[in-house]
């Protein structure tokens, strides 16, 4: 009986990555192992890459498809018409591709962590009458999650504020998961030969154009200061990794020994880095809030501006109510200087933020064991 339990397919889809990853790993931890996932296999659209999604994925060797699904653009700009009606194209067949998918697989449930890849797999599972979850990230919800939210059997949220979006029977309070090496980091691979403070940039999984190309503008001038760790993203639209690895070819010999760059950084690096890290410099996507919060880490955030119902803004916020943070608020006409100078003023307050010790008082007020909650759930679901 357990053995079959354990035999359980069980499909993983949506927007989020980290937690999606930190749920795979608790449910292989309970000796699970028949996964199907959906996702995306391109970091964007038009972009001939493979998405860190899909690199992460293959690596647990778990049958992965690539969902042709658009997503609704609020803001058609000329920069982004031919996106928007890419994305407005593909919209149906993203709910018939899902459609088939659910049919050839058949799994015992669905767990969706949100956004337009999630939506058309929730709809077609509910067609189906095959139960789903969704785990809600962000502060406030956004379109497609509340139409997923409208199909789904539970849906777990990482924050207080959150539950009252939701039909009260459905919502349950479960934090953000967060992977184990995060909080205790097993790597110690980086490592700088001297003593100056070290900044962690970051512009999620994709990376930032937004801050790279400041950042390259400022770097000599900010390495006689600081060492910096940079993730660039790895995007043939902006190609900035290549200029991240340009710039430092070109940089004298001490400064480049000051910089240390990657396109993605999954795995126990990554607990590493924040844990050595001074200041986080980054997006205000609602897993890296997270984490900062977490590991009570001071970071200097930009939102960005168009983000769905302003949740990047929101999260931000939040960690400014904290005392662990400050934003910057994205302008086109932004000079480099202007992101200097801010690192800079936010860098004294998160050595001063290390040196104590941090505040501790990040998670005060949420579950630390989120992995375990959402399975325990799901365990509930699949036995009924």
């Amino acid at each position: 009986m357990v053995k079959q339990i354990l035999n359980t397919k069980i499909l993983i889809t949506g927007g989020h990555l980290t937690p999606a990853l930190s749920i795979l790993e608790e449910f292989r931890a309970r000796g699970y192992h028949n996964f199907v996932w959906i996702g995306v296999k391109y970091s964007q659209t038009f972009s001939i890459v493979k998405s860190a999604e899909y690199n992460e994925v293959r690596k647990y060797k778990i049958k992965f498809y690539s969902l042709n699904a658009g997503k609704l653009w609020m803001k058609w700009t000329r920069q982004t018409f031919f996106k928007a009606l890419f994305n407005l194209i593909v919209i149906p067949l993203g709910f018939i591709q899902s459609f088939f998918i659910l049919i050839l697989e058949r799994p015992a449930i669905v767990v969706s962590f949100g956004g337009y890849i999630a939506l058309p797999v929730i709809f077609s599972a509910w067609i189906l009458r095959i139960p789903s979850v969704t785990h809600e990230q962000t502060i406030t919800t956004g379109f497609s999650n509340k139409l997923i939210a409208y199909f789904a059997k539970r849906i777990f949220v990482s924050w207080p504020e959150s539950l009252k979006q939701f039909q009260k029977e459905k919502a349950i309070l479960t934090g953000n998961p967060v992977r184990n090496f995060i909080l205790r980091p097993p790597t110690n691979k980086i490592n700088f030969d001297n003593n100056l403070p070290v900044i962690y940039f970051t512009g999620g999984n994709q990376g930032s154009n937004t801050i790279n190309w400041r950042l390259f503008e400022i770097l000599p001038r900010l390495l006689k200061e600081a060492n910096v760790i940079h993730q660039t993203g790895h995007s043939t639209i902006t190609n900035d990794f290549e200029k991240a690895k340009h710039l430092s070819d070109n940089l004298p010999t001490e400064l480049a020994d000051r910089y240390i760059y990657f396109d993605n950084i999954f795995g126990p690096l990554i607990g590493e880095i924040y844990n050595k890290a001074d200041l986080v410099v980054s997006r205000a996507g609602a897993n890296t809030v997270n984490e900062i919060a977490i590991l009570n880490k001071f970071a200097l955030l930009i939102p960005i501006p168009w983000s769905s119902h302003n949740e990047q803004q929101l999260n931000a916020e939040y960690l400014v109510k904290l005392g662990l943070a400050e934003i910057l608020h994205q302008k086109d006409n932004m000079v480099p200087n202007e992101l200097y100078d801010a690192i800079m003023h936010s860098l004294k307050i998160g050595i001063e933020l290390k040196r104590k010790g941090g505040q501790k008082k990040g998670q005060d007020d949420k579950p630390s064991n989120a992995s375990r909650l959402i399975i325990d759930e799901i365990e509930k679901l699949i036995n009924n």
